[in-house]
């Protein structure tokens, strides 16, 4: 007798081709992690490289007292990686992993334009957009303030409570940037923002609740709300 066939059962072709989807979809969001040597300095970063090579690369640059892990902790990698945006979240110099002689002020736009000339050249990318967290600005400005940097083209700027502002060169127009502050941060916050309202482009965002670090924490899924919306309207 024939034994009827379970018209629900999976079929072995099914089988494969839903596990084959299961893997594209996690290789999707995983995330790598490695070393390169700029200069004296051994840089740990995280990446992705799944995403779609005709939108810029998404640079996360940190704060003083962390490391490129919040950029994993507050989901916004998970949210690049959903909506087909490469990534790359360093440790700055001293920082998480990264290991390396302290740097002068003078050395840390050098060493970061090199890492991010290697980076655009290593991923096939030259549209870029930066993201950083307060003193990261001593890393940023200086890079802002530069004629060019060959191999790199900074087509936006996420500035949250950004640093060394008062440095940016006023001659020089910046790419579009988004401003970004929490309503309970008062000092650099508002001052950083004054700054850069100076320039055309800028827009600023004001997190509700929000404290300095307004991209962490219960605000985090409305930084990465803003942040998304404005990669998608470059």
């Amino acid at each position: 007798m024939f034994q009827q066939r379970d018209s629900n059962a999976i079929n072995e072709e099914e089988l494969e081709k839903t596990i084959a989807e299961i893997r594209s979809e996690i290789d999707h969001f995983k995330t790598d992690s490695t070393f390169l040597q700029v200069l004296e300095q051994r840089i740990f970063y995280l990446s992705s490289r799944s995403g779609r090579r005709n939108l810029p690369l998404v640079v996360l640059v940190h704060d003083q007292i962390n490391n490129s892990s919040i950029w994993s902790e507050n989901d916004t990698l998970r949210t690049l990686s959903s909506n087909d945006f490469n990534f790359v979240a360093l440790d700055l110099p001293g920082h998480g992993q990264s290991t390396g002689p302290s740097l002068e002020n003078a050395e840390k736009s050098e060493s970061f334009a090199q890492f991010l000339q290697i980076i655009c050249s290593e991923f096939g990318q030259e549209n870029i957009v930066v993201c950083g967290a307060s003193m990261a600005g001593q890393y940023i400005v200086p890079l802002l303030n530069l004629p060019a940097v060959r191999g790199v083209n900074i087509k936006g700027l996420i500035a949250i409570a950004l640093s060394d502002a008062e440095a940016l060169n006023l001659s020089k127009p910046l790419p579009k940037t988004l401003l970004v502050r929490g309503e309970l941060d008062t000092s650099l916050g508002p001052n950083s923002a004054a700054v850069f309202k100076r320039f055309e482009n800028c827009d600023e965002k004001i997190i509700e609740n929000g404290r300095h670090f307004c991209h962490l924490g219960s605000t985090a899924v409305e930084f990465n709300r803003l942040l998304i919306n404005f990669l998608k309207d470059l």
